[in-house]
């Protein structure tokens, strides 16, 4: 009887060509998926790293309004000129360079000093280039007390929120009207101050392409002074 020969055990070339074939398929298909995954999870932590930021920087900004200080009649008189201006005047303005300026009396004093002193100071935001990227925009807060107005330490604003585009405020009046800028020491809104104050905060893209991220709020303001009569002095 004549046996067949065996076949050989083995791939041919074929075989292993296909086989790396497949192997290379499913392993493009495993790191697409794999960098997809990260790219989501890198786009979600620069989400609610953003979301954080502007959340805490709102907060403050909220707090500070929610204290605010005003002059109420009869202590409140019109003002004579500039030397005779309300401490606790309420400013909001456009400033040199599309700046914008608020200026207000609160008493959510935040002492840096490590002297832990309480009270009434006046508040300040601006928007300013950034101490650490000249081409980077924050948002400062300055906490002058009431007890340095005339001689203010010489220390440097903190940075409310880093990385901004724009912040703006939108003050409304006892009508409901509103208005881009404010001064209460000024007969074009009354010697009044705003009875709300809506805030607008865009962060900044990380990319060229990207868009802003906006995020906003609205503070009915606890105390304020409506218009002031002519013939009140």
């Amino acid at each position: 009887m004549t046996l067949s020969p065996q076949r050989n055990a083995g791939f041919t070339l074929l075989e292993i060509l296909l086989a790396v074939f497949l192997f290379g398929t499913v392993a493009a298909l495993i790191f697409g998926f794999f960098n997809g995954v990260v790219d989501n999870v890198q786009a979600t932590d620069k989400t609610l790293s953003q979301y954080q930021a502007a959340r805490t920087c709102l907060m403050r900004m909220v707090e500070d309004f929610q204290a605010i200080r005003v002059t109420l009649p009869p202590a409140y008189s019109r003002p004579e000129g500039k030397d005779d201006l309300d401490p606790l005047r309420v400013e909001a303005k456009q400033e040199a360079g599309g700046s914008f300026t608020v200026r207000f009396a609160s008493a959510a004093h935040v002492d840096l000093t490590g002297t832990d002193r309480p009270g009434l100071a006046r508040i300040r935001y601006y928007v300013a280039e950034s101490f650490d990227d000249p081409d980077r925009l924050d948002l400062f807060r300055e906490d002058t007390p009431a007890f340095d107005l005339f001689d203010p330490e010489p220390v440097r604003d903190p940075v409310l929120c880093p990385g901004v585009e724009s912040v703006s405020f939108t003050f409304v009046d006892q009508d409901g009207n509103t208005h881009e800028e404010w001064n209460s020491e000024d007969a074009q809104y009354g010697y009044a101050t705003p009875r709300a104050v809506e805030i607008t905060l865009k962060l900044a893209p990380e990319s060229e392409d990207g868009e802003p991220a906006a995020f906003s709020t609205r503070v009915n303001l606890p105390a304020y002074r409506d218009g002031v009569s002519e013939e009140r002095r």
